[in-house]
């Protein structure tokens, strides 16, 4: 949706959303994206812009030249696979579980397991 939107994240807020430590679901990601696109009002995104989340972002920076290798889309998949294997781990790999401490459908994310390898 960023890119219909003509919204980009500068690399710095893209490596603070990285290193954030969700502890939501993957839902909350793209809300917290989406209150930002909403609040922002331009077409840009930096760090200050994801403050709602109450933590000091700029502690969870990526190196910017792994953004700038794999673009947002790769950083994104890279978190969303994060967070599963966090629920994973938290749930003592019970699938289901994970896939409620997330708040997605057991098929979405049996779906999610295989597309990223962590079946």
């Amino acid at each position: 949706e960023l890119g219909k939107t003509g919204t980009r994240i500068t690399p710095e807020a893209m490596e603070a959303l990285y290193r954030y430590d969700w502890p939501g679901n993957v839902r909350e990601l793209e809300n917290i994206i989406e209150r930002a696109m909403v609040l922002s009002g331009s077409g840009e995104l930096g760090v200050s812009d994801f403050s709602m989340l109450g933590t000091p972002m700029q502690s969870f920076f990526l190196p910017l030249d792994e953004i700038e290798e794999t673009g947002l889309e790769t950083a994104l998949e890279r978190m969303e696979k994060s967070l599963i294997e966090q629920a994973l781990q938290k749930a003592r790999g019970n699938k289901s579980e994970a896939a409620r401490i997330l708040g997605v459908k057991t098929g979405a994310f049996f779906y999610k397991l295989e597309k990223y390898g962590l079946t």
